[in-house]
């Protein structure tokens, strides 16, 4: 099963179980937490699986467009926005294939993601990232420490170091690691899995 279907039996079975959310409706706690300190404006979520952070923002004022590549994500949450009158811009397409505009963003969510993808993509989507942040705007990461769900094990994993250095001149409001506890795929074992999050600020001085 390539990585696409994988995505879509997951979604379609957590789906066929209940009428919510795949992970639940709770956001990030980072960015629970931290949504004062974030301007308002227009937000990028990434690799937004069925929406729990692009609802989240779009039910706080943001103008959110939600990108994934699993057509079952997507589809339940357009399903739940229309649902919760919550205007959510949905697309869905592979996000290492996007064009993003300069400067745009208030708040780009990397939330799940890049620990799903090979190391060069990476490294090119923080570069897209940082350049589509505009002065001011966050970013907030949420990535998974180890090999443990690479696709390919010849992979370089994503380690604390990565991320820093990736954000390196932006202004740290938070940047940590963490464990929990989460299951290995639609019906597997519970198990720990150790986090790194970061949210940062791009500096007004365009940096």
């Amino acid at each position: 099963m390539n990585k696409l279907a994988h995505w879509n039996f997951f979604y379609a079975s957590r789906h066929a179980k209940n009428e919510g959310l795949a992970w639940g409706d709770l956001p990030d706690e980072i960015l629970w937490k931290h949504l004062g300190n974030i301007p308002k404006g227009q937000a990028l979520d990434l690799g937004c699986g069925d929406g729990r952070n692009s609802l989240f923002l779009a039910s706080n004022g943001f103008s959110v467009t939600a990108v994934d590549h699993s057509s079952a994500a997507i589809r339940r949450l357009r399903l739940v926005s229309r649902k919760r009158k919550l205007p959510v811009e949905t697309r869905r397409c592979n996000v290492c294939e996007l064009t993003f505009p300069t400067r745009h963003y208030s708040l780009i969510v990397l939330a799940n993601l890049v620990h799903f993808l090979g190391q060069r993509r990476r490294l090119r989507l923080y570069a897209a990232v940082r350049n589509a942040v505009r002065p001011g705007g966050f970013v907030l990461v949420s990535a998974r420490l180890g090999s443990q769900w690479m696709w390919d094990r010849r992979w370089t994993p994503v380690t604390k170091r990565e991320i820093e250095q990736a954000f390196a001149r932006f202004v740290i409001h938070r940047f940590a690691t963490e464990k929990r506890r989460e299951c290995a795929g639609a019906d597997g074992p519970a198990e720990m899995a150790s986090y790194v999050r970061l949210l940062a600020a791009k500096q007004t001085d365009g940096a």
